[in-house]
């Protein structure tokens, strides 16, 4: 359960969402039967200290920090000796279960070197990568730079979700390497994972996230965490159109304003 020490106006910004309408009495028209489910373990604390603490489970793939994990893992053995076993036999089977599967950064680096366990040559709509590589210096080409990145900006652990949306920032980057627009929009953004990819890379102007409420939550956490002084609307400011041009209109005082609207 990751905990964030959130700014004072951050805070009181988080629960008056919270507090909110918006927040508070929700459409199940905008859950599928999956993500009823889902919502129904979300899950946020304030903590004694002020540290405000998240959890939830699909859509929720926020980086545990270094300390956090040892601590997550060390609180589980001493819980339960016997999940110490359970690891060996999950290690000791994986090693002799058929297919084995690659680990994310592997999987990765045989995607952008056309290794042949990824087919590269299966469609004929295939993005070349050796290409991708050699035309756009920002794509990162290993998962080795991936690591050397995310360590310049975060001192959080790399995980598979993560080196997933690096796999996408690569794909994106010619799409947008002549692109003027400075408007960004992602339907779905979980926990805000890739907004924070995309933000450092190309600081919009606005990067508008459409989300269910309690992903919404998580993401403001996170990138309010993530950048300091980042300027997030919340979607209890933004309930009509109107709302939504004024809050478009106001003065840009950060490099990006993330606006959140709800389906």
């Amino acid at each position: 359960m990751p905990s964030f020490d959130l700014q004072r106006e951050k805070q009181s910004q988080l629960d008056t969402f919270l507090n909110s309408r918006v927040f508070r009495t929700r459409s199940l028209d905008a859950y599928s039967d999956y993500w009823i489910d889902q919502s129904s373990l979300f899950q946020i604390s304030s903590e004694q200290d002020g540290k405000i603490k998240i959890s939830g489970d699909s859509g929720f793939y926020i980086p545990e920090s270094k300390a956090e994990r040892i601590r997550r893992i060390i609180k589980r053995y001493l819980n339960n000796p016997l999940t110490i076993l359970a690891k060996f036999k999950s290690i000791f089977n994986s090693w002799h279960s058929r297919p084995l599967y690659m680990s994310a950064e592997q999987a990765f680096d045989a995607t952008m070197n056309h290794d042949p366990i990824s087919d590269p040559d299966l469609s004929k709509f295939r993005v070349n990568h050796l290409n991708l590589k050699r035309n756009y210096r920002d794509v990162l080409p290993t998962s080795k730079h991936i690591e050397n990145y995310f360590s310049t900006y975060s001192k959080r652990k790399l995980n598979p979700q993560l080196i997933v949306l690096y796999y996408l920032r690569n794909l994106l980057i010619p799409q947008l390497s002549n692109n003027k627009e400075n408007i960004f929009l992602e339907i779905g953004s979980g926990n805000g994972n890739l907004p924070e990819l995309l933000i450092r890379q190309y600081s919009p102007k606005i990067f508008f996230i459409v989300d269910l409420p309690e992903s919404i939550v998580n993401a403001f956490i996170y990138l309010s965490d993530t950048y300091l002084n980042a300027e997030i609307a919340l979607p209890n400011i933004v309930r009509e159109k109107q709302e939504l041009k004024g809050v478009t209109a106001k003065p840009f005082n950060k490099e990006t304003k993330i606006i959140s609207l709800t389906p």
